[in-house]
């Protein structure tokens, strides 16, 4: 089958434009032909539509190949043109040539016709197809270009001696420089300050280790990998750098991780808090015991000296027990005095042992600020951990002092419905200062950056002043430091007082209830507990029956009338929450008046059963007037006594 062939024939005579098609067709080509004589006409044909070939008469009385040919060009087009003339002179030839014609021949031997127009069709198709490879090569070039200064990390191609050949833009935005002048730089000195590479620099193509450059970024970390870049003989030939900035990652995961240490810190002290409470309660029930009886004045201090030890001793798990618990934070009203009071059962005896003064002045009536207390806990730890430390680098003078304050005029509360409204936001300020080392100015700038630390490696993650600062952040206060060297340090906590603080509501105090003849059911596994509750409520006129376990006191209630049970959450066996629950399916009056003692924190679900169950609360260790306080309100809650039926 012919092939269609559009042709542009620049030809004054019609018969040899016909012997030139003849031929074409001789060739198997079908031509879709057309002639033109004039510029007019050849503009006109151009301006038409395409032409595959172009078979142009040398001279013409109005027109001329060289005129065509400078039209073809004038556009830009790519066609093959090819000089057929009856009489051509050889340098004119070699001109038309060098003006851009592909090829020329005589007319008396157009046997070289079709031959010239395949070829140069094959050529003007390897033209095209090479253009458009360029094309896309250049594209692609621009497209690699704009990819490589769009990524946010810091990317750059490096000679084997570690000179820069390119860098990217985030690259150049972290030296404070442009692209194109960080080329020929070194990159060791531009990062590092130096002309070796540091030994924490990935020494395996494709690894990555975390770097600091402090030259350029001071306290950030990135992530950084090198690559190889080979040539045709695998042989490495350039690197390329990616420095990817990981410095909140990091953050993340190392408060993750003390997240979980602090998890499972929790975990355990909440399952040793039981069996720590359980014997200091008994020390303080028994010391009390002690002290209601007749002892000689020596015997009578001794048995205080027991209670207020054995007391002492169950708020330092409590303080434990409440910086290490599980909980979301929440926002209630918190006396920051308390939370000073708290923390420093937790680190009195150490700064004591350290020889280290500590020194409190907290003003009284502060206002409360709305805010999460273990949250605020953790903070104050810290400041005084880090005191701490400071104070042990002197050999005397090592005072620690914490003071609070309330900054600004702050309105008495005013009710309006169940909150307190003030009149003026004020703040409560927390100061923490103490006669240490000081830190020096090149670095107290520094101090809250995440991982920013000046202890030695291995003792601390730099995340402590960090954490403290989104704390406060997140409370809607500030913290800030202010150091002498060689003189001290004081942190500065302000915390915002709400504008809508929570006020307890006004609860009347219950009615006295009468305890003679009361006939009450304890409950306790530990045998020197239920001894000294026994003793406890017998003194206050109540008639007492005990029981180890669930089991051991369901069969009590079955053979006896009881007013009041006392039992311990936490059993062998048959625990107190399924006591309950037997006893409020057998007996509903008397589950109404319940009192349970616990010696730990309580997960929330058991903290929403025993409010669900409208029960009393006795907390471990506790004293003759706590026991006589909550039995009083489990009886008044359940109407009096009843015979519990």
């Amino acid at each position: 089958m012919a092939q269609t062939l559009r042709v542009l024939i620049v030809e004054d005579s019609e018969d040899d434009a016909a012997l030139l098609l003849r031929e074409l067709r001789r060739g198997g080509y079908e031509p879709a032909a057309r002639r033109v004589d004039s510029a007019a006409a050849m503009r006109a044909a151009l301006d038409e539509q395409a032409w595959d070939a172009i078979i142009s008469d040398h001279a013409m009385p109005q027109f001329s190949a060289t005129d065509a040919l400078a039209m073809v060009r004038e556009r830009g087009l790519d066609i093959p043109f090819i000089i057929v003339s009856g009489v051509i002179r050889d340098d004119a030839a070699v001109e038309a040539m060098r003006a851009g014609a592909h090829d020329y021949l005589r007319k008396d031997n157009l046997v070289r016709l079709v031959p010239a127009v395949e070829r140069e069709l094959h050529e003007a198709a390897e033209r095209r197809a090479r253009r458009r490879a360029e094309q896309e090569v250049a594209r692609a070039g621009k497209e690699w270009s704009e990819t490589f200064d769009a990524m946010p990390s810091a990317v750059c191609i490096l000679g084997l001696d570690y000179r820069i050949l390119r860098a990217n833009r985030a690259l150049a935005r972290l030296a404070g420089r442009r692209p194109e002048e960080l080329a020929g730089e070194s990159y060791l000195r531009l990062m590092f300050g130096r002309d070796e590479p540091p030994p924490n620099l990935p020494e395996e193509p494709d690894e990555a280790v975390d770097v600091t450059f402090d030259r350029l970024a001071p306290g950030r970390i990135f992530e950084v990998r090198f690559h190889h870049i080979r040539d045709e003989a695998g042989a490495p030939r350039a690197l390329v750098q990616i420095a990817r900035d990981v410095t909140q990652a990091r953050r993340l995961q190392a408060e993750l991780l003390q997240s979980q240490k602090l998890a499972a810190l929790g975990e355990v002290i909440s399952a040793t808090a039981h069996e720590l409470n359980n014997p200091l309660a008994a020390v303080v029930a028994h010391a009390q015991l002690l002290m209601q009886g007749e002892l000689p004045a020596a015997a009578a201090e001794d048995a205080k000296a027991i209670e207020e030890s054995a007391l002492r001793a169950s708020r330092i798990v409590q303080s434990l027990l409440s910086f290490a618990r599980r909980e979301e934070p929440r926002r209630t009203s918190v006396n920051v005095n308390q939370v000073v009071e708290q923390t420093l059962e937790l680190r009195a005896a150490h700064l004591a042992a350290d020889n280290i003064e500590l020194v409190t002045d907290l003003a009284p009536d502060l206002p409360a600020v709305a805010g999460d207390p273990h949250q605020l806990q953790q903070v104050l730890l810290n400041l005084v951990n880090n005191a701490q430390r400071a104070l042990l680098s002197k050999t005397s003078g090592r005072r620690l002092a914490i003071s609070t304050e309330a900054a600004g005029e702050v309105a008495r509360p005013r009710r309006v419905g169940a909150a307190m409204a003030v009149e003026d936001l004020a703040t409560v300020r927390l100061r923490v200062a103490d006669t240490g080392v000081g830190i020096p100015e090149v670095i107290i700038n520094r101090i809250f950056e995440p991982f920013f630390t000046t202890q030695e490696l291995g003792q601390g993650t730099g995340l402590g002043l960090s954490v403290c600062h989104g704390i406060i952040r997140d409370h809607g206060g500030h913290i800030s430091v202010s150091s002498s060297p060689g003189e001290g340090t004081e942190f500065l906590v302000e915390l915002p007082v709400s504008a809508e603080a929570p006020v307890p509501e006004e609860m009347e105090a219950p009615a006295p209830v009468s305890l003679e003849g009361v006939r009450a059911l304890v409950v306790e596994d530990e045998l020197f507990i239920r001894l000294a509750l026994v003793r406890m409520l017998e003194g206050i006129g109540v008639a007492v029956a005990a029981a180890s376990n669930g089991e051991q006191a369901l069969r009590t209630l079955e053979s006896g009338d009881y007013d009041v049970v006392v039992c311990d959450l936490k059993m062998p066996g048959m625990g107190g929450r399924q006591f309950y629950e037997e006893v409020r399916g057998r007996w509903p009056v008397l589950a109404r008046r319940f009192v349970f003692c616990t010696g730990d924190t309580m997960s929330p679900e058991t903290a929403a059963f025993v409010q669900a169950a409208g029960a009393q609360l006795l907390a471990k260790p506790f004293v003759v007037g706590d026991v006589k306080a909550a039995v009083s309100a489990a009886l008044a809650s359940g109407d009096g006594p009843t015979a519990g039926r």
